[in-house]
């Protein structure tokens, strides 16, 4: 195990390694992740999780498969039919796709991550004013501080939720400037969002024989607990050693998820790690736990995780499409006949949540724990 791992005393000899201006904004961050009571070896993953694939490498030759929003949007019927079938390919042979085109404007997207980077740079007593709401997951998240998690995750977080009233009582308490612009600019990204993974579900419903609102109904208010999450990854002295975030696939329907220039996600594809390239104006959008159940298995989630580094931090913004914990899930009834037996068990969601939460982001193993024995 590498030195740095083995005292929190050597985080002060890391920091002047970095450039002053992202060794100021760690400094903060590692304030919050490095309480006395949490050591840099706490967060160390076994010697089978530990990475293989470098944060910032891509294979030269493979991407994601890309699907066009602008031609899902076209009038021209088979256009629209062909990038459909384009999109229930991705979602069935990968459970994740890159999506171009999608309209959000990039002024927008660079507003939100400044708001980012001035909310994750103030000092911890200031963050801790907006620590998770009472019965609610909204607000400043950071695992190490939380007497609850078995193993704490090198991140930062905040959860926003759809309602704007209870977005509003977050960003008045995080964000001491800008605050009618930080709304406005939320607000706008989540209402594009928004109307992004409805279309997507919708798409996604038609390309396999289903009517379009069987899955979009989760963005309905009564029907989702959908929410926003800002995430930043601070640099870290051991990346060779210490996970961002560990293997696991999602257990929503959909995430839309925008990464800034720095790298880290990776997926699991045919047996290895392989990294997905940011890529300015564009989402990676994946499949989750949820629609694959949903879907009796048509659509697959994928196992992902997040990689660190020595030098910057890295940031993402991503968008959670979840159902009500008291909902009902089960294989659509439609996707079930006798030549495609039901998979999965039919479940209350929030107690598919809890179970996931007791795995510890352990991959897939949450959603096989659902399956049915046939």
């Amino acid at each position: 195990m590498a030195a740095f791992l083995t005292s929190n005393a050597n985080i002060s000899s890391f920091l002047s390694t970095l450039n002053p201006t992202i060794s100021s904004f760690a400094a903060a961050q590692l304030t919050a992740l490095l309480p006395s009571t949490v050591q840099l070896q706490d967060y160390a993953c076994t010697e089978k999780q530990r990475p293989s694939v470098a944060h910032n490498y891509f294979e030269p030759e493979t991407d994601l498969p890309v699907i066009d929003l602008a031609s899902l949007r076209s009038i021209n019927g088979s256009e629209r039919d062909k990038s459909i079938k384009e999109l229930v390919r991705a979602g069935k042979e990968w459970g994740f796709f890159r999506l171009v085109n999608h309209g959000l404007p990039l002024p927008l997207i660079t507003g939100l991550e400044n708001q980012m980077h001035k909310a994750f740079a103030l000092p911890l007593e200031m963050k801790e004013r907006a620590v998770s709401f009472p019965n609610a997951p909204w607000g400043y998240v950071c695992t190490a501080r939380s007497a609850s998690v078995h193993k704490p995750l090198w991140q930062e977080g905040i959860t926003l939720p759809l309602d704007p009233h209870t977005r509003k009582e977050v960003v008045n308490k995080l964000w001491n400037d800008d605050k009618e612009q930080c709304k406005r600019e939320l607000s706008a990204y989540i209402n594009s969002v928004q109307r992004i993974a409805r279309e997507l579900l919708e798409a996604l419903a038609v390309g396999i024989g289903i009517e379009s609102e069987v899955l979009s109904k989760y963005l309905v208010s009564g029907n989702s607990s959908s929410m926003l999450r800002l995430n930043c990854y601070p640099p870290c002295p051991d990346p060779s050693s210490i996970l961002g975030l560990g293997a696991h696939s999602d257990p929503d329907l959909l995430t839309i998820l925008h990464q800034d220039d720095v790298g880290g996600l990776q997926i699991y594809r045919d047996d290895r790690w392989m990294g997905v390239r940011p890529q300015v104006g564009t989402f990676v959008v994946n499949i989750g736990d949820v629609l694959q159940i949903l879907s009796n298995g048509i659509y697959t989630s994928c196992n992902h995780r997040v990689m660190l580094n020595r030098e910057r931090p890295r940031k993402s913004i991503a968008f959670f499409v979840v159902p009500q914990p008291a909902l009902t899930v089960s294989p659509l009834p439609q996707l079930v006949d006798t030549d495609h037996p039901q998979l999965y068990k039919t479940f209350i969601y929030s107690d598919y949540v809890a179970s996931y939460r007791s795995h510890k982001l352990d991959g897939k193993s949450n959603i096989e724990k659902f399956r049915l024995q046939n």
